[in-house]
């Protein structure tokens, strides 16, 4: 399992490369939030956070990253067929999935879509800062002045973004917004298009989901949902911190300390102590499931001067998920 090669879909830190790989004995494939891709996971010691053996592999979802010439999906389910299909050939042993806030639906998602195709479930599934699934669409969100921003555009999509999330001033550069917008947009096209599949089960495995104290994105009974997603359900509040311009929704960026120390001693206390190769669990009831969304519009490459500038940030910059 140590000479998996990971492809455009999982994208290691620099650091997690170079360091001497143990025998691997678990794998945490980590999905980010809107906007962003493998960087997302880079930095603050998230290779040393983990217990030994455990390897990380943050996910490279195309329009962003490595992967900034590719076309972003704009809706979830080819997006999780495709991540499906690229993860298939990788994990080839235990593993949990971890997602936060855009990054807690695909992860989601992922899960069930593994077990329809009859492949091994995650040994436990971690969601931070979203509601439940069974609470997608306009009506649930926790913005009631704009619950939908895949519509807008230009000026007003940045206002409504900026009084959600801060106004970041990495994304005060006109080229810089420019770029990214399109990316933006079609991650919120797919979250807030996204609806779970009519029938689909609660996964037949544990997760626990995860909140900042004071993100206003979601509220306690919208987290508490999640418990009818899943076999057995564990609740975990962080007290986190943030940039003075930001809001605790980014915890995961400026502040990932506390879902750090949580993921380490949950994965030595009850998920490393009961790995096994393959995982046997009932066949999905929505095994032949397969929806006709087509791919959205995503990022695309505008010119080599804006996309130096990107690649300028491309190390630091964060783009707030949406829920």
């Amino acid at each position: 399992m140590n000479d998996v090669v990971l492809g455009p879909w999982v994208v290691r830190s620099a650091a997690a490369q170079k360091a001497p790989r143990a025998t691997r004995k678990l794998t945490v494939v980590a999905i980010a939030q809107a906007g962003t891709g493998a960087g997302g996971w880079h930095g603050h010691g998230w290779h040393d956070a983990l217990p030994p053996g455990v390897e990380l592999w943050p996910v490279e979802l195309p329009g962003r990253g490595s992967r900034m010439d590719e076309r972003a999906f704009g809706a979830m389910r080819p997006l999780v067929y495709a991540l499906a299909d690229g993860l298939a050939p990788l994990l080839d042993g235990p593993y949990v999935v971890v997602g936060h806030s855009f990054g807690a639906w695909v992860a989601y998602e992922l899960a069930q879509e593994r077990w329809r195709r009859g492949e091994t479930v995650p040994e436990k599934v971690y969601v931070s800062g979203n509601r439940a699934p069974s609470l997608a669409g306009a009506e649930h969100d926790a913005d009631a002045l704009a619950p939908e921003l895949h519509g807008l555009r230009g000026g007003a999509f940045w206002a409504a973004f900026e009084r959600r999330y801060g106004a970041n001033p990495q994304l005060a550069v006109p080229a810089i917004r420019d770029f990214v917008e399109d990316l933006l947009l079609a991650d919120f096209r797919c979250l807030e298009t996204y609806r779970p599949l009519r029938g689909d089960p609660p996964l037949p495995v544990a997760l626990a989901a995860c909140g900042a104290k004071g993100d206003d994105r979601y509220g306690r009974d919208q987290l508490a949902a999640w418990a009818r997603s899943c076999a057995a359900y564990e609740e975990v509040w962080f007290e986190t911190t943030h940039e003075p311009w930001g809001t605790p929704h980014r915890y995961l960026l400026d502040a990932p300390g506390p879902l750090q120390r949580y993921l380490r001693a949950d994965l030595e206390a009850s998920v490393l102590p009961n790995v096994v190769a393959q995982n046997a669990v009932p066949p999905h009831p929505n095994a032949a499931a397969r929806a006709d969304d087509a791919p959205g519009s995503g990022a695309c490459a505008y010119a080599a001067l804006v996309a130096g500038l990107v690649a300028v940030y491309a190390a630091t910059l964060y783009l707030p998920g949406t829920v």
